[in-house]
């Protein structure tokens, strides 16, 4: 096996699995091609128990988010996730400039917001930011 192919899986092997909380479908896809192109493992879920759930089993490293949450209040959701698994960055994709200042609040500095539309570039560099790898 050369090298190249060595170095290869074994980046595949050091990146991180990614836990994404969306309802749309069609987001689904776009994040899910986006995350696979740069070798992320993706974990979808649609509603916020579910992801709570995955979290609570540890099976996240960083935690996207659409702000729109499904089965829970926001505010209930955020709280929750920085209270039980503050360890696990979040990545939140908004559609509003609004929403921005309560989810900043509940959540501090260390987590970042993207709106949507989303691209790809600037979503990778967040993860990257968010979970410390170097590009």
């Amino acid at each position: 096996m050369s090298s190249t192919n060595t170095a290869r899986k074994l980046e595949h092997l050091l990146r991180h699995r990614i836990l994404v909380l969306e309802s749309r479908q069609d987001q689904v896809e776009i994040l899910s091609f986006v995350l696979r192109r740069h070798s992320y493992e993706m974990i979808p879920t649609s509603n916020a128990k579910e992801a709570l759930e995955q979290l609570e089993r540890g099976n996240a490293d960083l935690l996207i988010v659409d702000s729109a949450i499904i089965g829970m209040s926001t505010y209930e959701f955020f709280s929750n996730v920085q209270k039980n698994h503050p360890q696990v960055p979040v990545l939140v994709l908004t559609n509003s400039d609004a929403e921005k200042a309560p989810i900043e609040e509940i959540l501090g500095s260390s987590h970042r917001i993207v709106p949507k539309p989303f691209s790809p570039t600037n979503l990778i560099k967040t993860i990257q930011d968010l979970t410390k790898e170097e590009t």
